[in-house]
């Protein structure tokens, strides 16, 4: 993307969706619990990277094999390091966004 940076909705309407079957790979996200709704897309948010690096992007929708291996890692608090300097300072954050997330994430 280039400035000026389309908002959620617009750059969603672009988004590509792959099928993928028969991968081996990483999945990568978190899970955001409602209680905390304005810092994130409630539910999980999930990404996916082959193991040779050609596939990935956002999963939309998944099933894993019952013969697969899955580990998870429980991460009680993270910490986000925001930019002190630049154009994301004079950024307004007070937006309700909910109703655009729920649009793109549908």
């Amino acid at each position: 993307q280039e400035k000026p940076y389309p908002n959620m909705t617009v750059a969603a309407a672009g988004e590509k969706v792959h099928t993928y079957a028969n991968v081996t790979g990483t999945v990568v996200g978190f899970y955001t619990p409602v209680f905390i709704q304005d810092l994130n897309t409630v539910g999980y948010h999930l990404h996916f990277l082959s193991d040779d690096h050609t596939m990935g992007g956002h999963i939309l929708d998944m099933t894993v094999p019952a013969n697969s291996s899955v580990e998870y890692d429980i991460t009680p608090y993270y910490t986000v390091a925001l930019p002190t300097s630049g154009a994301f300072t004079g950024t307004n954050l007070t937006a309700n966004m909910s109703g655009a997330v729920a649009a793109v994430e549908q």
